[in-house]
Parts: structure tokens; C-alpha cells; sequence
């Protein structure tokens, strides 16, 4: 038999450095020379005992192999790491990578030709981490790891921590760091500073923990943890002492309950691997377990491979040739693929096949369970609503029977509806949190406008794991995928006899949805899981179904309302006497709960508070601050103002900048003097701006209940009541308030992460994310409070409206950023200062490319005109140049372009050229842009020789700056996309096609695969593919473009329409069933009269539109390419 080309003797520690040492096994020991055989695997904790001082090489453990009537051959995973080498939880998933390798490659080295052996794992600590990820990914690829997953005998995890349920991700933190402290020699090396790293990001073993158990294998699995208490090192007032632990206890060790058996020794956590007992024998416990599991293997082994052989073979074993050649044929495929790759890197031509293979999505296993419960933790304080839950229940919970919360039969739609106050969220979440078991998957989504909801919506294929790998934080991309997934949920389990995907369950809870007309999308989901709204407004109730259970919130009654405050203020306000403040203030748990704060915080009796909460209920001023009188159910907004007026005056000032952020994530990062310096430059007179006046001040606004603080998150955050939010602003004095909103657009502002408007700053895409719901909110506290009259300039807001909607802009969502230019430029025209020049020309500058990116080419040559306008002005006044001034003339050759008027296109795109290269900064990638356009420009006046010089210089300047089939930019993959069209009208096809063919391998390595870029060369290819017969791969082009661009069909009408026309041509040239082939064609038709009806009157009469005069074509009959090339913008063509 032989042996791993890589083994080596030594300690069982590899060294980081040596990747191929790191995914191959080491012989350690074989023990018997007979048939049949076992392999055990042993992979090392992190800097704890090496494979070599394990107890199965040692003389009891021999004799025990001796007596078995099988070989057994002793294999290591020699990882080399060490705890100070641990820079992040992930280096651990990446081991599980190389150890997926290696055992491939074990496999694949066998040359035995009986049955491939059974595999049984033995592995201590953080080495069963490794373990279960190698296992997560053969999980989630089961085509191709199928064959090592059948020959998993067992597995034994020595001291492996799992995860603990019921506690905080912080407190899993610190066991796991104990464990780490421990094999580094007690923290010896490694700094509290990785440690606490380690710490805030357990998610990521959290995440593998569940990962593992939803892959479910159904193998047995011995736990064993630690009875003795290790030796830990600690430090106290500058002396060492010596403190004992259990590192891995029972609960911590704890994995599933179907499989698995625990077991407890007495061993510390260094001395597990060893499975000695005192009596210097190996433990009889593990060695009965591991004698049954070594016999039971072989059988089941070999039964599972037999059922993975045709049914017509007659022989009861699988050849290992033919594993070894399926195994050889896959990596082959993969190194066949990197070798193309590389050749594509410099500079040769893809095939139409590994182009499209870069298309395909591999299926990917959910990760489930998932809670996407990100704003809210489990409020400690909730009280009652039983019966809501119970209501909430028997509509909601998925089916026992189907083990699917989708039944077609059955909407699952439940609206929690009633005023503000009345604890709707604070319902919502106790339902998640205490019925998280009962599903696959929970969903948090902020409903309260279309942005927030749409954010979340994507995020869920991000939790969920399945989002592009090409494309991962594209937003309509991934919204699109979790909307697919919500339709069709489902895992993947693999039961022994019949591996594959089932019916997940799901609930989504739609918060705040006071705009019924805002769910409409999404009601094809209705009938496919579990749906909670939460909304003030009953209409709600039709908005993803007219079945839906509508449940409407009441206040407490009295007994309810006295329980509630006598538990918030600990017994201090007994309950009669709660009950009569219950009643008082009506029972809305909103105010209960702040006054009972206010109670708790100034250390009032029941008399005393209701006494003094009378004087102030007669007070004139406090009912002025109502917009209708005392009612009942209104008192929550009196109960709030008497609450304020009993802070300091530094916790007010905080409250006051909270009520103009948005309500449901305010970072703290924002507001803190430690986390952020700038907090320094606020001019509010009472903001507590050092350390312990603002945690006084945190402090005093949690105790009252006006906020609620999550400090279990990565990065904190405070969340406030909408109800608190008005109420705090409407007690501002009219002269403050003003203030007040200035310095809370000053924070959002200084922690906006672009500095200026323009470029592709994908990295800087999820701090924009976290702070764009801020923009909103400070948007409609303007147009409520200063909109009116001639409000005085307010530069910094209008600054902070432009960079976010680059933002949106940048995300290819520019129609939702629209209304935040147009009241950046009424602002700033409203000024009428020279000094807003610069901002002026931004917000025209992307009011232009919304423009252009909208198909509205009528505006976007309004606003590129005033835009070069305001450029050529200050560089007439200060004599000099600058980007925006180059930018400027590109953009307006945009929008001549736009409007067919291609020779002024060219004209401003030589300009702008020419430009770029008066700039004292400047190098050649600058003109980048300018060029290419200038070349499209030249090409669709016919002018072909000039166009291809242009376009080969711009070739050339990349190549120069960044090499062959640069990954740097998308700009390279336009010039050969321009080029393949220069050169196709130069009657050199073949030429031509490679040239697409590189654009579109360029688009797919830069902008990935869902952009409109990327579709418009797949459109391209595939006509390539017609003209040369290869009609399945033109067809799978077709597919891929319209599948891009589905994902916004309004904003992508005149591209669907061109290419739904090319797919009815290719479908017609197959002799595909013509009523198909008509259906298409009409299609394509009736969108492509869409956008003529949609050209204005003054474009139809601008000089030279062949857009106009070739879209306006009558004899639809008579259509061609052509008359549906002239419909997309110019560079789409």
C-alpha cells in the first residue's frame, strides 16, 4: 500500500509557510497488515499536544489495534498553527479548505482495489473546528465529495467546543478565548488585543456551529469533555496567580442530540488527546465506543458505497479506479480552468463555454437556522399580550406535518395594527425571540420606506449565504436572489438513503408598514412562509393578502397595566397602587414604561408621582404641545413630555440629536466622545463631550426608558420610539431646534466615508449603508420644519443629500435619489451664493447622470448644460483647470450622445480629452473615459479608421498603466467591447468577436456578472454565436443578459426589448415552434413602442438623431437589429 507522497517525520507541526505540506495527511502508524482496513485521522488543536504524543500511537492503544481484525492506519492533518498566529476565526475556515484537500487526496492515493476504507476522526479543541468546516464545504458540494462522505465511519471530538445556547455571543467570546489563553501557554503569546479581536468576532464560530448542525450528518459521534480542572495563569493587582477551570464542560461541548454520545473523563483539557486513564491503560469508555464504531464502519461503509453503483452492476463493491478517475477528472476540470484563466489574464481569447460557466451559479446550501434579527434584543421587561401570541400562533406556526411553513392552502399573514405606543414591535420581537425554534429562518425588515425595506429585503440573501459570489453586495442582485429563495424555500439534508434539498420554514416581520402601498411587490411571497406587519394603519390589512388575520392592539387594562408597572419599578410601587397609575395613564405601555423609569430613577412614591403628574398634565403649555386633546389613548405623548422634563440637562441634549437620526439603528460611534473625536466640534451648548458626562447621560435616557441600547452588537447602537422621536422635537423652542438639526447633519456629514461625488467606491459601500437611513430621516425633519418661507442657506445638508445619492447612484438605484438633488439644488439655488458654486456643479453633475442612467436624455441635457456652465465660469475666472471642469465636457458629450447629436458628442469628448491632460495631476488612465466615448462617437459616424486609432490609444494607456485584461477598472472591458463593434463594421468578424469575447471576461472579472454592462456584451457574443451557428450557447447568452436585466425592467425596457427581438431570431433559425417565435417577437415589439411613444417632441427634432429618425420606423414588419440597436445608449450598443 503505499503512502502520501508528503509524509515526513517529526512533531506533527507543519509550518504556515508550506501550503502543500498543509493539504496532505501524514502516516503516523499502521498497525496489522490484513484485510480489511480503517483509516483514523487525527487533526490537532491549535498550539495544543501534537498527532505524534496522542494516546492511539501509544502502547495500550497498539495492543487495543492489535486485537482488531482489520489494519488500522494512523493518519495526521498537520496544520502548524499556533494561537498567535490566529489574526481572525476565519484562518480556522480556511484550514478546513486544505483539510477538505487533503483528505481528496487521500483518496485519491489509495491504490488498494477493495473497498475504499471507512474514515473515523479523532480531534481536540479548536482542531474539531477545522474538522466541521472541512465537512460544511463537502456538505454544501455534495456532487463532488459524495464518495468521502459515504466512508465517514465516526467522529470523536476530545475537548471541542461547540457553541452554548442561551447565552450572548460575548459571553461564548470569553470561554473561547480561555481555550486559546490556555495552548498559547497561557496567554503568553498572544496580546489582549487579538484576543479581544477573537472576541467580537465569535459570530463566525457561531455561524460554523450552525452550519454544521444543519448539515446534519447522520453519522455517531462521540463528545468527550474535561471532569479536571485546568491550570490558568492570571494576573490580579500585578501578582500571578493561579486559577483552575474547566475550559470545555458538557454544555459547550454539546453538538446535536440524534448521533451523539457524551462522555465526561477525568482529564484537563491538555490531556484529552492522550485517552489515558490513571491506571496508564486506554480509557475504556472511548475504547468500547471506538471497538463497536470500527466494526460497525466496515459494514456501513461498504453498504453505502454499494448503493452509489449502477443498479445493473453485479459486483458489490466500488472499483477504486473508477473513484480515482472521477476524482483525477474533477481537479483536471478545475486545474484546466485556473490555466485558462491565466492564459485569458494575458491576453488570449476565452472560449464561449468557460465564459459562460463563469455564469453558472453553483447551488449553494442556505445557511440555516438564521435569525436576521439585527436591531433588537429580547426586551427582559415584556409583559403580557398573551393572548396576541396565542392569536399569533395558530396563524403563523408552519405545518408539523410538511415541516414547511408554505402551504398553498393557507396564507400565514398576521397584522399587528393599532396607535403609536402600543407596544406593536415590542410584540413582534417577543414572538421571534420565543418561537425561534419553531422555524428555519426569521427575517427583521424595516417597512417604514421603500429604502430600508429594500436594504433588508437583499440582506436576507447575504444571511442566508446564497447571494452571488460574483456579485455579493449588489443590492437589486441580491433582493432579487432572496425574493427567489423566499418563493421556493428550501435546505439541504442529507438522510443516507436519500441526500438533497427540503421545505425550509421561514417568518418575516415587516416593521412599521404605516404605507400599506409599500408591501404590494412583495405579495407572490404571501403564500410561501410566515409574515407579521406592524402598522398604524388598518389598510394594511390588504397589503400582501386579503386573508390576513388582523389582530388589533389594545391598551392595558387595569390589572394588566398595574402588574406591568409593579414588575418595571421591582416591587417598589405596589400593585394597587400601580394600578392606579395604570389607569391614570391609561394604559399604554409606552408611557407605563417611561414613567415607571422616571419612578425607579427619582426614587418617587406612587403618591408623590401621581401627585406631581397631575400639576403637570394642568400645565397650558404641555397641552399646547398636543395636536388634539387629553384622550385616553393619547396620554403616552403627556407621560413622554414629563419624562423629559425630568432630565438633565445633558441627557436632553442627547435625546434631542437622537430625535433627527433614524429611530431603529443610531450608532453610537456617532455620538460617543471615545469613538468619535469630532464629537468635539458640536456647538451645542449642553452635549456631554467628555467620557463620563456621556455615559450619564446614556445612562439616564436607558433607565427612563426612552431608548433602548443593544450593546451586544459588534458596534452598539441605540433605538427610540417614533413616538419619543416627535414628542423630543416638539419640546425644542423654535430658535433651537434649527441648532439642533445642524449639528446632527454635521455628524452624518463628518462620517460620511467619501470625500467628494464621482468615482466607484465599492469599499466604502457598507459604512454608506449603515449611515443612508440617517439622510432620510434628516430629510423629512427639514421638509417638516424648514421647508416653508425662505429658510437661511444650509450648505452642509445640501453637501450630505448630494454624497448620498452618489451612493444610491453608485448602487445603480439613481430613480430613488431624485427628490434628495432636487432639494440639494433648491437649497443652494434658494442661497444664491458664489461660494456654492462647486456644490451647485456636483448636484448638477449627478442630477445629469440620473439622468442619463434613467433614459431621461431631455434633462440630462438640461442639467449637463448649467453643469459646464458653472465649470467654464470659475476656470474663466481663476485661469485654471480642473476634473470637474474635463468631467463636465464628457458629460455633456453624455447627453449629445443621448439625443443622437453625435458629431457635438465628439466634439465634447475631444474637449474633454484634451482636458484631462492639462491637469497637473494627470496620467494617462485619466482621459480614460473620454476616449472611449470619443471613439463611439467617431465609430457611429462611420468614420471607422479614426475611431480604431482612438480606441487602440486608450487600449494601449491601460495596458501601459495596468497590464493585459487589467482587473482595475471596467474601463479596459469598454474598449474592447468598442472595438469588437469598430472592428464588425469593418467586415473583420473574426476579430470582432474576440474583441467581445474579452470585454465580456474583463466585465465579468471587474463589474461581475449581474451588471447592465456585462449584459449588453452577452448580447453581443450571442449575435456571434447566431451568425456562427452555436445557437444553444447564443440562446444561454440571451438567458444571462435578460436575467441581468430583469432584475430592473423598467429602467432596462429599450436592452429587453433588443434582446427578447435577437432571441425570437435565434429561436426562428432553430425552427422553433413559430407561435413561440411570434410571442417574442410582439414582445419585443410592444416594449420597443414603449420607448418611441416615450421620446419627446424636441428630440424627434434634433439635427442628425438617427435615434429618432431609426426608432421612428412605421413598418414594424419590415424591423430589424438595427431599429432596436438604435433604442439602448450608445455604449450599450
Amino acid at each position: 500500500m503505499s503512502t502520501p507522497s508528503s509524509s515526513r517525520a517529526g512533531t506533527g507541526f507543519g509550518t504556515p509557510s508550506e501550503p502543500e505540506f498543509k493539504t496532505h495527511l501524514r502516516l503516523i502508524k499502521t498497525v496489522n497488515a490484513t484485510f480489511p482496513r480503517v483509516n483514523i485521522v487525527l487533526v490537532p488543536g491549535i498550539g495544543a499536544l501534537p498527532s505524534d504524543s496522542w494516546g492511539v500511537c501509544s502502547g495500550s492503544w497498539t495492543r487495543f489495534f492489535t486485537g482488531l481484525s482489520a489494519t488500522i492506519m494512523v493518519y495526521s492533518y498537520d496544520h502548524g498553527l499556533l494561537p498567535n498566529q490566529l489574526s481572525g476565526w476565519e484562518i480556522i475556515l480556511e484550514n478546513g479548505h486544505h483539510l477538505i484537500a487533503a483528505l481528496e487526496k487521500l483518496l485519491q492515493e489509495e491504490s488498494d482495489e477493495s473497498n475504499l476504507a471507512p474514515i473515523i476522526f479523532i480531534c481536540h479543541g479548536f482542531g474539531g473546528a477545522i474538522l466541521k468546516q472541512a465537512l460544511c464545504i463537502a456538505n454544501r458540494n455534495y456532487e463532488r465529495y459524495s464518495v468521502l462522505i459515504k466512508t465517514i465511519g465516526g467522529i470523536v471530538f476530545l475537548g471541542t467546543p461547540h457553541r452554548l445556547e442561551g447565552v450572548s455571543e460575548q459571553q461564548l467570546g470569553e470561554r473561547l478565548s480561555h481555550i486559546l489563553k490556555f495552548d498559547s501557554g497561557n496567554s503568553s503569546n498572544m496580546t489582549n488585543k487579538m484576543l479581544n479581536k477573537l472576541k467580537l468576532e465569535v459570530k463566525y464560530m457561531v455561524d460554523l456551529a450552525s452550519r454544521f448542525n444543519k448539515a446534519n450528518y447522520r453519522v455517531d459521534v462521540l463528545s468527550v469533555y474535561e471532569k479536571r480542572p485546568s491550570n490558568m495563569k492570571a494576573t490580579r493587582v500585578g501578582i500571578p496567580k493561579t486559577k483552575r477551570i474547566i475550559l470545555v464542560d458538557e454544555d459547550l461541548c454539546t453538538i446535536f442530540p440524534q448521533s451523539e454520545q457524551l462522555l465526561g473523563v477525568n482529564l484537563d483539557h491538555a490531556g484529552l488527546p492522550t485517552m489515558i486513564g490513571d491506571d496508564g491503560e486506554a480509557i475504556e469508555e472511548i475504547r468500547v465506543w471506538m471497538e463497536s464504531m470500527i466494526v460497525a464502519s466496515l459494514k456501513n461503509v461498504a453498504d453505502r458505497l454499494v448503493e452509489m453503483q449502477p443498479s445493473s452492476r453485479s459486483s458489490s463493491s466500488v472499483s477504486l479506479e473508477e473513484v480515482k478517475r472521477s476524482l483525477e477528472n474533477q481537479i483536471n476540470r478545475e486545474q484546466s480552468n485556473e490555466t485558462s484563466t491565466a492564459r485569458a489574464k494575458m491576453g488570449s481569447i476565452p472560449d464561449v463555454a468557460s465564459l459562460l460557466e463563469n455564469f453558472s451559479m453553483k447551488q449553494v446550501d442556505p445557511r440555516i437556522p438564521c435569525f436576521m434579527v439585527d436591531t433588537f434584543v429580547r426586551n427582559k421587561d415584556f409583559y403580557g399580550r398573551q393572548d396576541v401570541l396565542t392569536r399569533l400562533d395558530a396563524c403563523l406556526l408552519p405545518s408539523k406535518d410538511l415541516l414547511v411553513s408554505s402551504q398553498p392552502d393557507r396564507i400565514r399573514v398576521a397584522l399587528l395594527c393599532g396607535m403609536g405606543g402600543l407596544g406593536k414591535t415590542e410584540t413582534a420581537i417577543e414572538y421571534v425571540y420565543s418561537r425561534r425554534v419553531e422555524f428555519d429562518a426569521i427575517f427583521w425588515v424595516r417597512a417604514e420606506d421603500s429604502s430600508k425595506l429594500e436594504e433588508d429585503i437583499a440582506k436576507i440573501a447575504v444571511r442566508l449565504g446564497i447571494n452571488d459570489a460574483t456579485a455579493p453586495n449588489e443590492r437589486a442582485i441580491n433582493k432579487s436572489i432572496a425574493i427567489e429563495w423566499l418563493c421556493n424555500p428550501t435546505k439541504m439534508e442529507h438522510f443516507e438513503d436519500d441526500p438533497g434539498p427540503v421545505p425550509a420554514s421561514w417568518l418575516i416581520v415587516f416593521d412599521n408598514a404605516d404605507d400599506p402601498e409599500i408591501l404590494a411587490p412583495y405579495q407572490d411571497i404571501a403564500e410561501r412562509g410566515s409574515v407579521i406587519i406592524t402598522s398604524r394603519s388598518p389598510l394594511a390589512k390588504t397589503s400582501l393578502s386579503s386573508a390576513t388575520t388582523a389582530i388589533d392592539i389594545q391598551p392595558f387594562d387595569n390589572n394588566d397595566a398595574g402588574h406591568f408597572v409593579e414588575k418595571l419599578t421591582k416591587g417598589d410601587c405596589p400593585f394597587e397602587e400601580a394600578k392606579m397609575i395604570g389607569e391614570r395613564l391609561g394604559g399604554l405601555p409606552l408611557a407605563l414604561a417611561q414613567m415607571a423609569g422616571v419612578i425607579r430613577l427619582h426614587h418617587l412614591s406612587s403618591a408623590e408621582f401621581l401627585d406631581t403628574y397631575n400639576d403637570i398634565e394642568e400645565q397650558a403649555d404641555l397641552h399646547k404641545k398636543n395636536s388634539q386633546p387629553l384622550r385616553k389613548t393619547a396620554r403616552g405623548t403627556i407621560s413622554t413630555i414629563w419624562a423629559l422634563e425630568k432630565l438633565t440637562p445633558k441627557a436632553a441634549c442627547l435625546l434631542d440629536l437622537l430625535a433627527f437620526l433614524d429611530p431603529d439603528c443610531i450608532q453610537e460611534s456617532l455620538l460617543s466622545p471615545i469613538q468619535n473625536p469630532s464629537i468635539a466640534e458640536i456647538t451645542l451648548e449642553n452635549y456631554p463631550k467628555k467620557k463620563v458626562p456621556f455615559f450619564d447621560a446614556r445612562k439616564q435616557l436607558i433607565d427612563s426608558s426612552l431608548v433602548r441600547y443593544n450593546k451586544e452588537k459588534s458596534a452598539a447602537e441605540f433605538w427610540i420610539h417614533r413616538v419619543t422621536q416627535d414628542v423630543a422635537r416638539t419640546r425644542i423652542g423654535v430658535d433651537q431646534i434649527r441648532h439642533v438639526f445642524d449639528n446632527a447633519v454635521a455628524i452624518v456629514l463628518r462620517a460620511w466615508p467619501a470625500p467628494a461625488v464621482g468615482g466607484h467606491a465599492v469599499d466604502l459601500w457598507a459604512e454608506s449603508e449603515a449611515l443612508y437611513p440617517h439622510v432620510t430621516s434628516l430629510r423629512n425633519a427639514f421638509l417638516t420644519y424648514f421647508s416653508e418661507g425662505n429658510p437661511p442657506e444650509n450648505r452642509h445638508f445640501a453637501e450630505l443629500l448630494v454624497k448620498a445619492s452618489w451612493y444610491q447612484h453608485e448602487r445603480g438605484e439613481s430613480w430613488k435619489v431624485k427628490p434628495f438633488l432636487e432639494l440639494a439644488l433648491d437649497i443652494c439655488t434658494r442661497a444664491n451664493s458664489a461660494d456654492l458654486r462647486d456644490l451647485m456643479s456636483d448636484i448638477r453633475y449627478v442630477l445629469g447622470a440620473v439622468a442619463n442612467e434613467t433614459n431621461d436624455a431631455e434633462s440630462c441635457l438640461e442639467h449637463t448644460r448649467i453643469f459646464l456652465e458653472i465649470r467654464l465660469e470659475i476656470a474663466a475666472e481663476t485661469g485654471e483647470v480642473d476634473e470637474r471642469l474635463a468631467r463636465a465636457h464628457n458629460e455633456r458629450g453624455i447627453a449629445w450622445m443621448m439625443s443622437g447629436d453625435y458629431k457635438k458628442g465628439e466634439e465634447a469628448f475631444s474637449t474633454a480629452a484634451a482636458t484631462y491632460e492639462k491637469l497637473p495631476n494627470y496620467t494617462k488612465d485619466k482621459r480614460s473615459l473620454a476616449l472611449v466615448n470619443l471613439g463611439l462617437a467617431l465609430w457611429l459616424q462611420g468614420n471607422l479608421s479614426e475611431a480604431s486609432k482612438i480606441l487602440e490609444m486608450g487600449l494601449a494607456d491601460r495596458v501601459e498603466l495596468y497590464g493585459e485584461m487589467d482587473s482595475h477598472s471596467f474601463r479596459t472591458g469598454r474598449f474592447l467591447h468598442a472595438l469588437g463593434n469598430v472592428r464588425h463594421s469593418q467586415n473583420q468578424t473574426t476579430e470582432s468577436e474576440d474583441f467581445h469575447r474579452r470585454a465580456l471576461m474583463q466585465y465579468q472579472s471587474t463589474i461581475r456578472n449581474w451588471h447592465h454592462r456585462t449584459a449588453d456584451v452577452c448580447h453581443k457574443v450571442a449575435q456571434h454565436c447566431l451568425h456562427a451557428g452555436e445557437h444553444d450557447n447564443a440562446l444561454a447568452l440571451i438567458e444571462q443578459a435578460l436575467k441581468a436585466w430583469s432584475v430592473d425592467a423598467e429602467k432596462y425596457v429599450p436592452e429587453i426589448a433588443r434582446t427578447t427581438f435577437l432571441k425570437a431570431t435565434v429561436l426562428s433559425a432553430v425552427r422553433r415552434d413559430k407561435e413561440e417565435v411570434d410571442g417574442l417577437r410582439e414582445q419585443a415589439v410592444s416594449l420597443r413602442r414603449k420607448v418611441v411613444g416615450s421620446i419627446s417632441p424636441r428630440l424627434r427634432g434634433v439635427a442628425g438623431s438617427h435615434f429618432a429618425a431609426s426608432a421612428a420606423s412605421e413598418d414594424e414588419k419590415a424591423l430589424t437589429e438595427e431599429n432596436f440597436d438604435c433604442l439602448v445608449t450608445f455604449w450599450s450598443r
